[in-house]
């Protein structure tokens, strides 16, 4: 890609993006602890050594759960 391709960049851009941003997605934000909140906990635990990515992982699941989150059926 040529530097300065706007148009190539955009359309990469707009190829390789999520639709929803998880941070923006009201099924992940309605209830409480919301998505947002679960996020920075879990960057917090895992910057202090807290915890491993795995874990932060599923602390941000176990807290989507514990509200009936949508899609915790698939998400146990």
């Amino acid at each position: 890609m040529p530097p300065g391709d706007l148009n190539a960049m955009a359309a990469l851009v707009a190829e390789n993006s999520y639709s929803v941003s998880p941070f923006n997605s009201y099924a992940l934000n309605r209830g409480e602890p919301n998505y947002n909140e679960l996020f920075r906990q879990a960057i917090v635990k895992l910057t202090q050594k807290e915890i491993t990515p795995t874990k932060a992982s599923q602390f941000i699941q176990d807290g989507l759960n514990s509200w009936n989150y949508v899609g915790r059926v698939k998400c146990k």
